[in-house]
């Protein structure tokens, strides 16, 4: 029974801790300051696009890479 409520404590402690560590962030997340919200938003949204770039750019050169290697590369002797 003891050992039970000794596990019982432990893991509302553990729940305790993180709900604390979650409200610390999300804390400093609301007294972030506004320029710099827009700033971290400006740039997530900057890297966002550039990743699709970057995605379409691998799409649109990988068939070629792969017809160029089978085609116009020969064997060497």
């Amino acid at each position: 029974m003891v050992a039970s409520v000794a596990v019982m404590w432990a893991s509302q402690d553990k729940e305790k801790a993180s709900k604390t560590d979650k409200n610390r962030s999300d804390n400093f997340m609301d007294s972030m300051d506004p320029q710099l919200e827009w700033q971290v938003g400006t740039i997530r949204i900057l890297v966002d696009l550039y990743m699709a770039i970057v995605n379409e750019t691998m799409q649109d050169l990988m068939p070629k890479t792969i017809m160029h290697l089978m085609f116009n590369v020969r064997a060497r002797p």
